[in-house]
């Protein structure tokens, strides 16, 4: 049985963003009303009164019955925006439903018990994709969807098509993984000073910020946050970063959620950079309020900066959508976008050396001299391929 809720919203008569601003000096948030053929209408609710509706439901997945001037309707959230630095919400998208209309909408999916190879072989669980999309009648609407990963060995993997949702029909793809439990990471060697502990980071991400839209926080890449200088060949990605926000005259970073942001215009175009702070077989998963956002197409406002050991140091790659090429994290990306399609900027820190097997263990080495002259030589012309992949896209 459908989860539901009830609010209150009065039409709101400034509209555009002095509208909105104005709305949230008065403890309100600016929302709007759509579907069924209906006019886009503009609405306000009192801030306070929305997070009270929301705690502990699935904002997703609830019925929201909105009562307009008194008139009640019932409504799907079809998207919360959030303040970049706070948890403040800054707009809703209410869609209006009917009782005998099947609807399309996605709902979280929530792993139950521990499992095997955690429990007897200290894997690590990794929860690949977060939600699916369903059709189904609002009455059958379900507040989750739960996936037994008990059984799961190491190398196991649990998929769509294991999913069971009575009264509902599945549209996300059979075959995407939901989670799988990988192999524990190695051990890392203590080092004498915190700087010289390391991890392997990974891809960081640039978005394009559509025009009209709010500056609200976005989830992000994976990747231990540190000075490139003082890591290895996996840290050749945050070096550019940096490079970048230099460049384009971006503020410092600053804390957000699964990573550390910075925000702003360049010539123009708005853009967001992120230093993610997850690991990077699960950098897929903090994608997941991106592919929510209608607004968002990774096709044309995603470019992931990723370090590749099969492309030899001093050299790069732009392209404009491809496989993963063996490199966990992209493949993590692409099973959370269900999708190729996005711009990636390989930075090349190989060839694995002659004797050296583990990649891990290379990238988590520090850049000889000769890398480290080559590395610094390449961020000039990578800094002009990202600067013209924001202007141009990739040709």
């Amino acid at each position: 049985m459908a989860q539901t809720v009830s609010l209150s919203a009065t039409p709101r008569q400034a509209t555009g963003k002095g509208g909105a601003r104005q709305a949230r000096f008065r403890g309100k948030v600016p929302a709007v009303i759509y579907g069924h053929g209906r006019d886009t209408q503009p609405l306000e609710v009192e801030a306070k009164a929305l997070e009270m509706a929301l705690h502990g439901v699935e904002p997703a997945s609830t019925i929201i019955e909105l009562a307009v001037d008194g008139k009640p309707v019932k409504t799907l959230i079809r998207e919360i925006q959030r303040h970049p630095l706070r948890p403040d919400i800054i707009h809703v998208d209410f869609y209006e439903i009917h009782a005998a209309e099947k609807v399309k909408l996605k709902i979280p999916v929530h792993l139950v018990g521990n499992p095997d190879g955690v429990r007897n072989a200290g894997g690590v669980l990794d929860q690949v994709t977060r939600e699916v999309e369903i059709e189904v009648l609002p009455e059958n609407i379900p507040n989750r969807v739960e996936l037994d990963v008990t059984a799961l060995k190491i190398g196991d993997s649990l998929h769509v098509r294991d999913l069971s949702i009575p009264n509902a029909k599945l549209l996300t793809e059979a075959e995407l993984t939901i989670a799988t439990v990988v192999p524990p990471r190695a051990e890392e060697v203590a080092a004498p000073t915190p700087e010289a502990a390391t991890e392997v980071a990974e891809p960081e991400l640039i978005r394009k910020v559509r025009e009209g839209e709010e500056e609200e926080g976005e989830a992000a890449e994976e990747g231990a946050p540190a000075k490139a200088e003082a890591k290895g060949g996996a840290a050749a990605g945050f070096w550019l970063a940096d490079a970048l926000v230099a460049r384009w005259g971006l503020p410092p970073f600053r804390r957000g959620e699964r990573a550390r942001v910075t925000a702003g215009e360049v010539d123009g175009v708005p853009v967001r950079v992120l230093k993610p702070t997850t690991y990077m077989n699960s950098s897929g998963a903090a994608l997941v309020s991106l592919r929510a956002d209608p607004a968002f197409d990774p096709a044309t406002d995603l470019l992931v900066l990723v370090d590749d050991f099969q492309i030899p140091v001093g050299t790069f790659r732009l392209r404009g959508e491809g496989s993963a090429g063996g490199h966990n994290g992209l493949k993590s990306i692409e099973a959370a976008l269900q999708s190729q399609r996005y711009a990636r900027l390989r930075i090349g820190v190989g060839p694995l050396p002659a004797g050296v097997s583990d990649w891990s263990e290379y990238v988590l080495a520090p850049f000889t001299p000769e890398q480290l002259e080559q590395v610094e030589a390449l961020m000039p012309p990578l800094v002009d391929a990202a600067t013209r992949w924001l202007k141009e896209g990739v040709r």
